[in-house]
């Protein structure tokens, strides 16, 4: 679930992401800003920039177990 962060700086998305069972849901902070507010950031979001500069999240080609690591 995602949801526009508006006591930031500058434009964030707040994040909720399910890491399965043993982990649970974490909350992340698609932006980093200086003061992020009252929101703790608890996983990371990690993307890519396309062609025009926009931000593609990054995610697995095929279906991995919720709570899979990075590796």
């Amino acid at each position: 679930m995602a949801e526009i962060k508006g006591e930031a700086r500058r434009p964030a998305f707040r994040l909720w992401i399910d890491f399965g069972p043993e982990i649970g849901v974490r909350r992340s902070s698609a932006q980093i800003t200086k003061h992020v507010g009252p929101f703790q950031s608890e996983a990371l979001a990690t993307g890519f920039r396309d062609a025009d500069g926009a931000v593609v999240l990054a995610r697995p080609e095929f279906p991995v177990p919720n709570g899979a690591r990075l590796v």
